[in-house]
């Protein structure tokens, strides 16, 4: 997908409804995610907002990847619009692992007014640039490992 093309699905207003509790399949890893539909209800066919967080206690290190995607044949997943969020210590702007957000495939780095953004900054920055409202809101991943 073009970033032309990515912006311009981004653009369209979307409603999504997260899943009440996080979902935790892998260790380390915390992953929720809901389908979209337009502001009169109707589903975008394929379209889904993923929201991944990766935990690394050993290095102290918290990373957010947020998506919005569209299924476009059985197995096959295109990226509409992506925000990484990496809080590791020592990464450069010049390395991939720095946060950075994609408009289909191209890359952009983040500057330095959201690079280490907290994970509500960024549930607010990914749900301006794909133009989605959560209703509920997101819950806080940290809640999943409290109950």
């Amino acid at each position: 997908m073009t970033e032309a093309e990515g912006r311009e699905l981004a653009a369209i207003p979307k409603l999504g409804e997260p899943r009440s509790e996080w979902l935790q399949e892998k260790v380390n890893t915390h992953t929720n995610f809901c389908g979209v539909t337009d502001e009169l209800g109707r589903t975008l066919p394929g379209m889904y907002a993923e929201f991944d967080v990766f935990l690394s206690p050993n290095l102290k290190m918290t990373t957010f990847v947020f998506s919005l995607k569209r299924k476009i044949k059985k197995g096959e997943t295109e990226r509409i619009y992506q925000l990484e969020i990496n809080h590791a210590k020592g990464i450069r702007q010049t390395d991939h692992r720095y946060s950075h957000e994609h408009y289909g495939e191209p890359s952009f780095k983040a500057d330095t007014s959201w690079a280490s953004a907290s994970f509500r900054d960024a549930v607010q920055r990914f749900c301006v640039n794909t133009n989605l409202k959560l209703s509920p809101e997101l819950p806080d991943y940290l809640s999943f490992q409290l109950k």
